[in-house]
């Protein structure tokens, strides 16, 4: 998931929320010729922060995660 543009794009102080599935056997069947490279669910606040978000939550929960970061 290509973070860095959305952080370059977004006013300081501004909320980026997001969702996507959590991985699985479907999941990858799903996006078999997907060219993303997705952080696991332990490691997305990590790389939220290291790019300049600030306050971030992530939740997974039924196959999802969800997350809101404020750009710092």
């Amino acid at each position: 998931m290509a973070m860095n543009p959305v952080h370059r794009l977004l006013c300081p102080g501004a909320v980026f929320a997001g969702s996507d599935g959590v991985h699985s056997t479907m999941f990858r069947l799903v996006r078999l010729r997907d060219t993303s490279n997705p952080a696991s669910p332990d490691a997305l606040p990590d790389r939220l922060r290291s790019i300049g978000f600030r306050d971030v939550q992530v939740t997974t929960a039924g196959g999802q995660r969800r997350w809101l970061a404020v750009k710092g």
